[in-house]
């Protein structure tokens, strides 16, 4: 009976979305459960937004816990080919998936952004499993506070965010991303996923060069000037 549920489910989605686009989802899910497998991690549970606006009501600003494609952002990392000694910020880290990416990327220093308490613990619980399963060398931070509040430094040069929140604390964070530019002006690469608030952070900094990609998801690399 399950089986074919299933089945059924497959044959609709490919209906709706085509084969190629599903055949890529149903690739993408099974290296979901593979990626935290091979670690001894839990990155693919998703956590609800009912849930995180009752451990802190900023949440509200943001949605649920669910983990960005782990294959997307491996393509998208070695398609840039970034300079491993930039530090590498994931804002709106939740259980360190995109953490972790960027450790076996190669990023030496990584921080990672979250409001929620009980997120940041899995995160720290994650990469502590991953550290001593690899070896891996990366100084990596879990940075436990609201988003708005922090200040980017001089070597903060690759930003990654996936529609981690709107409004108003978007519009603050971009805007302290704005500041640290004006202080330590340097080039910084922010790579957008689901880039559902891309108009207001388009009003706010200057790029040298925008694109747009597709891989199941949508995702937009910023360069600025």
């Amino acid at each position: 009976m399950k089986a074919f549920v299933i089945l059924k489910r497959t044959v609709g989605k490919i209906q709706r979305d085509g084969l190629v686009r599903t055949s890529k989802a149903v690739y993408s899910n099974i290296y979901e459960h593979y990626f935290d497998w091979k670690y001894g991690i839990d990155t693919k549970t998703w956590v609800s937004h009912k849930d995180l606006i009752a451990e802190n009501d900023l949440a509200k600003h943001s949605g649920q816990y669910q983990p960005n494609c782990a294959l997307v952002v491996k393509k998208v990392l070695r398609k840039l080919q970034l300079p491993k000694d930039q530090t590498f910020i994931d804002i709106g880290s939740g259980k360190g998936r995109i953490i972790i990416l960027a450790a076996k990327y190669g990023f030496k220093t990584i921080k990672g952004i979250e409001l929620s308490s009980n997120l940041s613990s899995i995160a720290e619980s994650n990469i502590e499993t991953f550290i001593t399963k690899t070896g891996n060398p990366a100084r990596i931070q879990i940075i436990n506070k609201d988003a708005t509040k922090h200040k980017f430094d001089v070597m903060d040069s690759v930003i990654f965010m996936y529609n981690p929140f709107n409004g108003i604390v978007f519009e603050k964070v971009i805007d302290n991303i704005k500041q640290s530019l004006q202080k330590y002006p340097r080039q910084m690469t922010i790579i957008y996923m689901n880039p559902t608030e891309r108009e207001m952070l388009e009003s706010k900094l200057e790029f040298s060069s925008i694109q747009n990609f597709t891989w199941n998801e949508h995702y937009t690399i910023y360069k600025t000037k």
